[in-house]
């Protein structure tokens, strides 16, 4: 059940992030990932990190990025892993 609605507010982090049946909105897409990624969601950890990364509904932030992608990527997150390989590649 948990997992279920982490995925859930996951992909309601992603219709905000793209505009997809909603109003493009990246404060709400950070709030809904945010949810997700707490409850252990991967690519809502993922998506969470891209979102700081970029500083898209948030202030640019690459640790706390980088804290992000470093737990999807724990649960074998591919997107996660290659990002970080690339971003440690640096």
């Amino acid at each position: 059940m948990v997992a279920c609605l982490g995925r859930r507010r996951s992909d309601l982090g992603y219709m905000y992030a793209h505009g997809r049946g909603v109003a493009k909105d990246d404060a709400q897409a950070v709030e809904w990932y945010r949810k997700a990624a707490e409850q252990g969601e991967a690519r809502a950890q993922t998506d969470l990190g891209v979102m700081y990364r970029d500083g898209r509904g948030v202030p640019p932030n690459q640790p706390v990025a980088l804290q992000w992608f470093r737990k999807a990527a724990q649960q074998g997150d591919q997107r996660a892993q290659t990002l970080l390989r690339s971003i440690e590649a640096r």
